[in-house]
């Protein structure tokens, strides 16, 4: 059954990631980044419960640095 569960997984997770491609292949360079590493942040809560970012440092400084790339993303706006 684990199989099971962790081919659909893998399924679900590959066309995430096709669709996410695609959608950022739209955007330039600069906003391609920030929606990448939105992307990466937002994903590895969602499956680690915040494990992974309350746990490993780098995930933190990466976390804060997605939070400053989004401040000033609104500033502009």
């Amino acid at each position: 059954m684990r199989l099971i569960d962790d081919t659909e997984n893998t399924a679900i997770s590959t066309g995430w990631l096709e669709s996410t491609r695609d959608a950022l292949a739209h955007l330039s360079l600069e906003e391609h980044d920030a929606a990448l590493r939105m992307l990466i942040a937002d994903w590895s809560r969602r499956h680690t419960d915040g494990e992974r970012l309350a746990t490993n440092p780098a995930w933190e400084a990466f976390d804060a640095f997605v939070a400053e790339d989004r401040s000033a993303e609104r500033e502009v706006l």
